[in-house]
């Protein structure tokens, strides 16, 4: 096992081998990119191939969102067929500081007192992988 300064040094050398080939990598993607473009744009996935047989997928994706306050009219307008063309995805993020102060104070509000175990019981904590940076 690498001693602390050991794995710390190793870990700053790789770390700045890294980012030099991260970046060569999306410098060469744009030129690839721009081939691709050139060979056919119409498709999502190019297929590229140099003189020697290797080959290379160039796939240019896009992210599709919707505008969530006119598929809520949607959803009113196709009733049960909404739910067969789009997935409805509700998230609850927690304003960290806000919610701490809540559940720590005592309040005469039964509804508060009810919503603070109902919170804590819906609570999910996942472990995370450690993320390790310079």
């Amino acid at each position: 096992m690498l001693s602390l300064n050991e794995a710390i040094q190793k870990f700053i050398e790789t770390d700045a081998e890294y980012r030099t080939f991260a970046d060569a990598r999306r410098e060469l993607s744009a030129v690839l990119a721009d081939y691709a473009r050139e060979a056919d744009s119409t498709q999502k996935t190019v297929h590229l191939q140099n003189e020697a047989g290797q080959k290379l997928q160039v796939e240019f994706k896009s992210k599709v969102e919707y505008d969530s306050t006119l598929m809520r009219d949607v959803a009113q307008l196709l009733n049960g067929q909404f739910d067969d063309l789009f997935d409805t995805v509700i998230t609850f993020k927690p304003k960290a500081r806000n919610l701490k102060m809540f559940l720590n104070t005592k309040s005469t509000s039964e509804a508060e007192e009810t919503a603070k175990k109902i919170i804590q019981e819906a609570r999910i904590e996942t472990e995370q992988s450690p993320y390790v940076h310079k």
